[in-house]
């Protein structure tokens, strides 16, 4: 689950492209005709922003845990959730002080703007957790080395989830 699920199925409309395309590299960087020419990166960063100021600070939070929350209820056997994109303060503090949650910081490699898929890196949405000090773990991705990265994971879930 990502908080920034709704955010990509509106991006994916608005791009006429999938959901799916919104998570992929590729799919991100590409020129949308529909957009004049801007990437679904750059408007998943203004959309986001936009509603965030507009509408809700939190409203991106109040949808994924709204869909966490319906997750549980339909599965009373669901022992966690996974959230894979927590980029906020709010979002932060949705998961370790409301819900009791743990937060690993993923760092990847990205050195040049093919990777950043014109987003811009000193939005907000890149840099506001920059100076949290409160991460249970942080895993430095460096590689493109995917067995490395399941085995930190790993090593992550077997350290704090004995039950599992």
């Amino acid at each position: 689950m990502n908080f920034a699920d709704a955010l990509k199925e509106v991006a994916a409309i608005l791009c006429v492209s999938t959901k799916e395309d919104m998570y992929t590299t590729e799919g991100k960087n590409l020129p949308r005709p529909s957009l004049a020419g801007k990437t679904s990166a750059q408007l998943q960063q203004i959309l986001g922003d936009g509603l965030r100021k507009s509408v809700d600070p939190n409203i991106w939070v109040r949808i994924a845990m709204g869909r966490a929350d319906e997750a549980c209820r339909k599965d009373p056997d669901l022992r966690g959730i996974i959230f894979g994109d927590a980029r906020y303060p709010t979002e932060v503090d949705a998961i370790m002080k409301e819900r009791g949650g743990l937060m690993v910081r993923l760092n990847r490699a990205c050195v040049d703007a093919a990777c950043a898929g014109g987003r811009s890196k000193t939005d907000n949405s890149e840099t506001a957790l920059d100076d949290f000090d409160g991460f249970t773990r942080v895993i430095q991705n460096d590689s493109q080395d995917l067995n490395a990265l399941r085995a930190h994971a790993r090593d992550f879930v077997r350290a704090h989830f004995h039950s599992l």
